[in-house]
């Protein structure tokens, strides 16, 4: 009678906090509203956790990111994890698969109709309209201009973004596109998920293996990236896949799956090095294949194509490349900034440590070991132990390249906390807490305040929502009231408002670039205001762009006319006519070159 009462009480509980999150997230912007048109600001303020009156707009979106936010994403994930205990303990592969995807569908409904996000439109979006509108001509876009210099070729020898461009060309109907999109990421995400349960049922008993599994699902940078029509998510689907292979020793495999993923996005590389390094430990120390010279095989073509693709960065002298990011130990500030590393590095001893201590502190028995009973949780050592290689030679570490990372270092974490018997026994509730804590900092909770409208760092959580927001508030006022007008906006913005297939506008507006250079699409580059017809244009200035050193103020100075401000929570948007600011730095720039070239 108890289990059945047990399952009766869990689903009145969850039709009851589900009730309570749908109607708090239906019905918070009037709650909201009305709040502030009585003046409430005393519950405002605390809601939002700020000092001081503000704007509607602001308390609408810092609401979000401290409260709401949080709470619907902790509501969502402990009753996923309650509902796994109970119903997918012994679940296949396939059904437990198939849960997961269920629950994004359902928690992340809205997010299917996001467009993309920050780099990923100057990124891949950018190369993947490129090629369906010149008919996949590699060729031409070998020849375009790189990144660096406004140009569409981006990565090239990446395999994502013709992925993009052939979804462009089947699917032109933007809604569908996205939609269409976000279910495929959904889809991998569930794939990875299952891939981590089914990789930890072979060590733990299956509470613990699948709370593990959906610690990974809760960590704030993994449901960000969930959320991205991007690279990272992909490129961690075959590696994860190539990660499963190896771990069951099925090298021929794992390297194939560690090539496609290295094809995704460098980061890749991660994986291609795991697979090298695993095979030539085995071929030295496993006593079944030891000497065996058919083991080096995979692990050959997974090194000749990692060279290639580090080379093929120099050939097309991508962004990185050419700004000298990549070099011996160019990572080293980053990465001892970071609590990452050390975190790695205790896991690694105290799992090595027990192990020795296992053995009698016989080395042999030790290392023999590793490829026995612990050949698993060796091989997901190895893994982020290659992250942290790759990217101690690479100057920028973004949270986004930490995804490749993410569940290497939470299952390292894991097994080496399952070695202290202590902590054996408490798995399952301190696996169950770390859910709900993570869930909680969905938001940014345990991080540090970003600088508004950064979207580079803002991708580190779901804070990127009210910026995306943001965007799509900005594309929208734009497009109705300032169409006749040339807008000059930043990079990125740019193109939002100049391509309809990013979702952003219904159709093209006219768009001048300022601060960085471009190429593509019918965008002009701001080559001074003699050139412009200063009544009718409007600037846009992104709150994370905002500068000031002495008198020099940008992108807005007091010789230029405020127009409008938009907010959303923390992020700002400031429509403005002049652009005095902007020559201002144009022409300073023009002058370095100029004295530049005179030097050489």
């Amino acid at each position: 009678m108890f289990p059945k009462v047990k399952h009766i009480l869990f689903w009145l509980l969850c039709i009851l906090c589900v009730s309570f999150v749908v109607v708090l997230n239906t019905q918070s912007t009037e709650i909201i509203d009305r709040f502030y048109k009585e003046g409430r600001f005393d519950i405002l303020n605390h809601l939002s956790a700020v000092q001081g009156d503000q704007p509607l707009d602001y308390y609408l979106g810092k609401i979000e990111d401290v409260c709401l936010g949080p709470v619907t994403n902790f509501t969502c994930h402990i009753f996923f994890a309650l509902f796994g205990l109970l119903y997918l303990r012994a679940a296949s592969a396939k059904f437990f698969c198939f849960s997961v995807f269920i629950f994004l569908v359902i928690s992340k409904f809205h997010v299917l109709f996001y467009p993309p996000y920050g780099d990923a439109v100057g990124g891949p979006f950018a190369e993947a309209l490129w090629l369906s509108q010149h008919h996949f001509d590699y060729v031409g876009l070998y020849h375009q201009t790189g990144y660096q210099f406004g140009g569409p070729k981006v990565y090239m020898f990446s395999i994502y973004p013709t992925y993009l461009a052939l979804l462009l060309s089947w699917i032109p109907q933007t809604v569908a596109f996205f939609v269409i999109n976000h279910l495929i990421v959904y889809f991998i995400t569930a794939v990875v998920v299952t891939l981590i349960r089914s990789l930890t049922l072979k060590i733990f008993d299956p509470a613990t293996a699948l709370l593990s599994s959906m610690v990974v699902l809760t960590l704030p940078l993994f449901q960000s990236q969930t959320e991205a029509i991007n690279m990272e998510m992909p490129c961690l689907f075959f590696s994860m896949l190539s990660l499963y292979d190896l771990s069951n020793r099925k090298m021929g495999r794992a390297s194939l799956w560690a090539i496609a993923a290295v094809l995704v996005k460098g980061h890749g590389l991660v994986m291609c090095a795991t697979v090298a390094a695993v095979t030539a430990l085995l071929f030295c120390f496993d006593p079944k294949v030891k000497g065996n010279g058919k083991m080096l095989l995979p692990g050959m073509a997974v090194v000749i194509v990692g060279v290639f693709m580090v080379f093929s960065k120099f050939l097309i002298k991508d962004q990185h490349a050419s700004a000298g990011m990549i070099h011996l130990f160019a990572g080293w500030p980053s990465l001892k900034g970071m609590f990452l590393p050390y975190l790695y590095l205790a896991s690694v001893v105290v799992f090595a440590g027990s192990i020795w201590k296992e053995q009698g502190g016989r080395f042999k028995d030790s290392v023999k070991a590793l490829f026995t009973p612990y050949f698993i949780q060796t091989v997901v050592m190895i893994a982020a132990g290659m992250w942290f290689a790759l990217f101690l030679n690479f100057i920028a570490v973004s949270p986004r390249y930490k995804l490749e990372l993410a569940p290497f270092l939470v299952l390292s974490l894991i097994f080496a906390v399952m070695k202290l018997s202590m902590m054996r026994r408490l798995a399952p509730l301190l696996l169950f807490i770390s859910v709900g804590i993570s869930s909680l900092a969905s938001y940014g909770l345990l991080e540090r305040p970003l600088k508004a409208n950064y979207h580079v760092l803002l991708e580190r959580s779901l804070e990127y929502r009210n910026d995306l927001k943001l965007n799509r508030r900005l594309a929208r006022l734009l497009e109705e009231k300032y169409k006749g007008y040339t807008i000059g906006a930043p990079f990125i913005v740019a193109q939002m408002l100049a391509f309809p297939e990013l979702g952003y506008v219904q159709s093209p507006l006219d768009v001048v670039v300022y601060g960085m250079p471009i190429t593509y699409g019918n965008i002009k580059k701001f080559d001074g205001l003699k050139k412009m017809d200063i009544m009718k244009t409007i600037w846009v200035g992104m709150s994370a762009d905002f500068f000031s050193n002495g008198d020099f103020t940008y992108p807005i100075n007091r010789y230029d006319k405020v127009i409008e401000n938009l907010m959303f929570g923390d992020n700002k948007v400031v429509l403005f006519m002049g652009g005095v600011a902007i020559e201002q730095k144009r022409y300073i720039i023009q002058q370095l070159e100029k004295k530049a070239r005179q030097a050489i």
